[in-house]
């Protein structure tokens, strides 16, 4: 008998910034808007079917560090 195959090792992983989107209320459909790519693409680099690419990631966060100053009411200068 051939051994068992553990097929949870193949599931898509969130992206950890996916968490971050939701807690700031940015719905899929703004992200796409914002990286400049279809609502689908957007679905599935945060759902780790397709990588996030450096260029979104960092955009991301930018755009996560701006709301994050904006909830606060902060008036921080610049990115550390």
């Amino acid at each position: 008998m051939s051994d068992l195959i553990n097929l949870e090792q193949y599931k898509p992983k969130h992206h950890p910034l996916k968490k971050e989107l939701i807690k700031h209320g940015v719905q899929n459909a703004t992200l796409a808007n914002y990286l400049g790519v279809s609502y689908q693409h957007a679905t599935n680099m945060l759902n780790g079917i397709f990588p996030l690419p450096s260029r979104h990631e960092e955009k991301i966060n930018d755009l996560l560090f701006s709301l994050a100053v904006q909830a606060t009411g902060g008036g921080v200068a610049g990115r550390c």
